[in-house]
């Protein structure tokens, strides 16, 4: 592990928006990094509005974040 970000926020919005903000302006070098991935996934409507379960990663949001790459 290279770093953790913790935010906090007046609700789960404001923290939602306050991690995209972190991970938008994370800068890592000489490393590859699951920034993007983690910003997509949080940036996820499904995810944005609490519309999810723990199957979620594996039958939803994975095959279209495989598509997009």
């Amino acid at each position: 592990m290279i770093a953790k970000i913790i935010v906090h926020g007046e609700n789960r919005f404001d923290a939602l928006m306050k991690m995209q903000r972190a991970l938008y302006e994370l800068e890592i070098e000489g490393v590859q990094t699951n920034a993007d991935f983690q910003l997509d996934l949080i940036s996820d409507r499904n995810v944005i509005a609490g519309d999810y379960d723990t199957s979620f990663l594996m039958e939803t949001f994975l095959p279209k974040y495989q598509e997009k790459e």
